[in-house]
């Protein structure tokens, strides 16, 4: 079966990370943090959310779009989201992968089937270093290799394995 390492298939980076002194209690944009995901799912609270509302150009790319894939970077299990259009926008700190694929819907299909999804955690795993916070860092994990497996298989597959919360 063929394999495709992430960073063939699509853009592949960090988040960064703003000063405490541009964040706002509220705002048009989110700051993204692991406290907004409950089972992959995002959930915000508004007592505990900080925004920011500007985002300089040259950090314009941290700002989530429609199809973009978040994977967290610290932690054994990994928090995977792929935003939709109705999400609000977020801003992508340094404790994020971002995941701006040329073909969104096979990545977020392919990391909700359970046995792909495993398989993944387990190369994420594999690369991981630290015992006190476990990271894994960008190089290593651009390089993490997804099957390409049919789009009919996939979607099969999908409809079968998929994680229910």
């Amino acid at each position: 079966m063929e394999r495709k390492s992430l960073i063939k298939m699509g853009d592949v980076f960090s988040g960064k990370r703003i000063e405490k002194k541009y964040m706002e209690e509220n705002g048009k944009i989110l700051y993204l943090s692991y406290k907004h995901f409950i089972n992959d799912n995002l959930n915000i609270n508004f007592r505990v959310s900080q925004f920011i509302n500007h985002v300089e150009k040259q950090n314009q790319k941290f700002l989530t779009q429609d199809g973009d894939i978040v994977i967290s970077r610290f932690m054994e299990n990994r928090i995977i989201y792929s935003f939709n259009k109705n999400d609000p926008k977020c801003y992508i700190n340094d404790k994020w992968f971002l995941i701006r694929s040329e073909n969104k819907n096979y990545l977020n299909k392919y990391l909700k089937i359970k046995k792909f999804r495993k398989k993944f955690e387990t190369d994420c795993h594999c690369f991981t270093v630290g015992a006190l916070h476990p990271v894994i860092k960008l190089k290593e994990f651009k390089e993490i290799e997804i099957l390409i497996v049919p789009e009919k298989e996939l979607e099969a597959l999908y409809e079968k394995q998929r994680y229910i919360f």
